[in-house]
């Protein structure tokens, strides 16, 4: 009798199989562990539901997603290339599956809260090997902490002996490190990229990242885009995808301005990061029951006073025991918490109630250069940061690239089209759509409607800067 294998039926992929054999038979068995298991209680998309009523689909999902992915580049590199790793095959397959294992609640929101307690303790308890050479965010490091300190590293290494320190070793890698197989894992054209775009696409309902990832995949061609500078073998795509490729960057873009940073979402985002890093400062003290509105022995209040403590190694348990379930379950209870500033963080989360929000590159941006912008955020910080907790407003800033080209990040590859029969250039040489297309930026901050103070001293410094312009 043949071996029955397992499906998974995606919306966007459609029927996603996994032998019941060999390296995938163990990646299924990853996913059946309770490590992986916690990403079905993580959003996607953090608090884009709020905007965008169903993107609740999970991190869990996507995992999947991106070992499918995956698996269809590796396709199209097998076909091509007459020295297939298989090796290396197995590395990238296990990689884009544990490329978000490592992921808090509400994905993104809980990192920029915790970054700076949570990566040093991380980072202490990895190999050396791994330390020097990882440059990953603290979700990604996290997981490495992960697969390497859980039973994922021992069904992992069922596989071959050692195999868990490749996984960790393709996940972490850098530039130098940058071959065919880890493009596939973590470049600008990535599995991780392809599957988010379809998904939250999808997810979001919004019409304007739509792109061609079967077309893209089936023109991935192996060159030496430099090879009079002995330069690596890399991916390029044949001339026939130079505009879906165009069609891909602008899509990846567009999702960006729509929907992760939308002005809504990263609102929700602020106050997360707010009660998150009260929630630090209140862990420290005798009454964080009462302050908090939280119990002594709740999972927040343990995993945050290990991170206030500087001597303690990284909690993993505790870390486990956080999802976006318990966090949204502790927002009633903090909304009586006794400090109140915590206490209307959370309420504001619970019910929607979010702050306004006061773009300074949208009020300021006809009339004021960017280096003025940024010391006026500079000054605008500094007067705010001495102000009561109460009265601050959050303060948000980002800035998105529409495209990396060379010499743009040492740390990243381009994307190369063949331009003819021995040409090869980078797709912004190109496209002028792409070489023109300016960065989405902004400088946010939030207020609350009896934060009077604060949105005065907004409109005051507003006003002299259009003033002075």
């Amino acid at each position: 009798m043949a071996p029955v294998r397992r499906r998974v039926l995606d919306p966007v992929h459609g029927l996603i199989s996994f032998d019941s054999d060999g390296l995938e038979d163990i990646l299924w068995q990853i996913i059946e562990t309770p490590s992986f298991q916690r990403l079905r209680r993580i959003q996607q998309l953090g608090f884009s539901s709020l905007v965008f009523p169903g993107a609740t689909h999970s991190r869990f999902a996507h995992a999947i997603g991106v070992f499918h992915v995956a698996r269809r580049i590796l396709k199209r590199l097998r076909d091509l290339h007459t020295n297939f790793d298989e090796h290396r095959a197995d590395c990238v397959l296990a990689s884009a599956l544990l490329h978000d294992i490592g992921h808090g609640p509400f994905s993104h929101a809980i990192e920029r809260a915790f970054d700076d307690q949570l990566s040093p303790k991380i980072k202490a308890g990895l190999p050396r090997t791994i330390r020097q050479t990882n440059e990953q965010k603290s979700h990604e490091t996290t997981g490495l902490y992960i697969v390497l300190n859980t039973e994922i590293r021992d069904i992992l290494n069922r596989h071959r002996p050692d195999f868990a320190s490749e996984v960790v070793h393709c996940l972490a890698g850098n530039q130098s490190q940058m071959d065919l197989y880890r493009q596939i894992v973590s470049s600008q054209f990535d599995a991780d990229r392809i599957d988010y775009i379809m998904r939250d696409r999808m997810m979001t309902g919004v019409q304007s990242s739509g792109f061609d990832p079967a077309w893209l995949i089936e023109n991935l061609e192996i060159h030496d885009p430099k090879p009079n500078q002995e330069g690596k073998k890399t991916f390029v795509f044949s001339s026939k995808a130079r505009y879906p490729l165009e069609n891909y960057i602008l899509a990846l873009f567009h999702l960006y301005p729509n929907v992760y940073l939308h002005k809504t979402v990263r609102a929700a985002e602020c106050l997360l990061v707010f009660i998150c890093q009260r929630l630090l400062e209140l862990a420290k003290e005798p009454d964080a029951h009462g302050q908090t509105g939280l119990e002594k022995n709740h999972p927040l209040i343990a995993f945050t006073k290990s991170l206030a403590a500087p001597s303690e190694p990284f909690d993993l348990a505790a870390f486990q025991h956080l999802d976006d379930s318990l966090c949204l379950a502790a927002l009633p209870l903090m909304t009586k918490a006794k400090d109140k500033s915590l206490a209307r963080a959370a309420s504001g989360l619970l019910n929607r109630r979010l702050p306004k929000c006061h773009d300074l590159y949208q009020r300021l941006g006809p009339y004021v250069h960017t280096k003025d912008i940024n010391r006026l955020w500079s000054h605008l910080q500094k007067t705010f940061k001495a102000w009561d907790p109460w009265e601050q407003p959050l303060i948000d800033k980002d800035n998105r690239k529409v495209y990396q080209g060379e010499g743009a990040n040492p740390n990243v590859l381009p994307l190369f089209v063949q331009a003819g029969s021995d040409q090869i250039l980078d797709i912004a040489k190109l496209s002028p759509t792409v070489k023109g297309s300016q960065d989405f930026r902004f400088w946010r901050l939030y207020t609350f409607p009896e934060q009077n103070r604060a949105e005065n001293e907004i409109n005051k410094i507003l006003r002299q800067a259009r003033e002075k312009s």
